[in-house]
């Protein structure tokens, strides 16, 4: 679900412009999405139990749409609905909700939205920042250089390397692939190896998965320099001093520096969300 608080969750979401205004917003039973059929209930002596509503701790199956105020789709669970409004993603699983009430899974004010409603109800509701994901903070900034330098030679412990290369038997001078980049085992002792880096200029260096793009643009005995190459615009995984990961977004590139901007995406927006219930399910 892209509209829960998981960091890692924001670098897949997308904002592309549709001309739908909030007042218009259509019904998730209709138009491109799918028409969930609602569970009838069944009762004794042909009188049927009264509606079963959505309360804290009960699961429950949803669709959604959510656009911004300008109009934007900003997610859906519909791909229809995701294609339509020009931000389909492949690989992307479109499918209802799955939540339980109460454990704080996604914003308050989608859970406060669905508390209350039955099996087959839809409702449009606008959720104010502050029930949603904060408003902007101007100082969760920071720029880093688009450039930096790293010592050529390292010191790594025997059993970090064991454990990379088990039963490796040393020879000096002897090359291995680190990561991609090739590197000279220089000495060895009972506690440690020391390497040194040996990558090519404009060599592109592997990072995990929404790691800003970098590369090796200068070589000397002692250092590598390292580019970072990132879009202005693009949403980035970055560890900061602590070691803690957090989602940035590359928000100017210029003059030697990086500007991150460490605000959820959609810090400081009012969503406009439209809930069709599906299914409830009571412990």
């Amino acid at each position: 679900m892209r509209i829960t608080f998981n960091t890692l969750a924001y670098a897949v979401a997308a904002v592309l412009l549709i001309a739908i205004a909030y007042y218009a917003l259509p019904s998730l039973t209709g138009g491109p999405g799918p028409t969930p059929t609602p569970t009838p209930g069944t009762g004794n002596g042909g009188f049927s139990p009264a509606p079963r509503t959505a309360r804290l701790n009960d699961t429950v199956s949803v669709d959604y749409a959510v656009w911004v105020e300008n109009g934007s789709l900003y997610d859906t669970s519909i791909e229809s609905y995701a294609r339509a409004g020009g931000i389909y993603q492949p690989g992307v699983q479109y499918a209802p909700l799955n939540l339980t009430l109460g454990t704080q899974a996604v914003i308050a004010g989608f859970e406060d939205a669905i508390l209350g409603m039955k099996v087959g109800d839809e409702v449009n509701v606008s959720i104010p920042p502050e029930d949603a994901y904060g408003e902007y903070e101007a100082t969760l900034q920071q720029a880093i250089p688009i450039e930096y330098g790293i010592p050529r030679t390292q010191k790594v412990p025997l059993a970090d390397f064991f454990a990379v290369f088990p039963g490796f038997n040393f020879t000096l001078n002897q090359s291995v692939d680190i990561g991609g980049t090739n590197a000279t085992i220089l000495t060895v002792t009972n506690e440690s190896v020391t390497l040194r880096s040996d990558p090519l200029v404009n060599q592109s260096i592997e990072r995990p998965a929404y790691s800003m793009p970098e590369m090796v643009s200068g070589l000397t005995e002692e250092y590598i320099t390292i580019r970072r190459l990132p879009e202005e615009g693009g949403l980035y995984i970055w560890t900061d001093d602590t070691g803690n990961q957090r989602l940035a977004k590359a928000v100017q590139i210029g003059d030697g520096m990086i500007m991150l901007d460490f605000n959820p995406p959609l810090a400081g927006h009012t969503l406009n969300f439209t809930i069709r219930l599906l299914n409830i399910t009571r412990p």
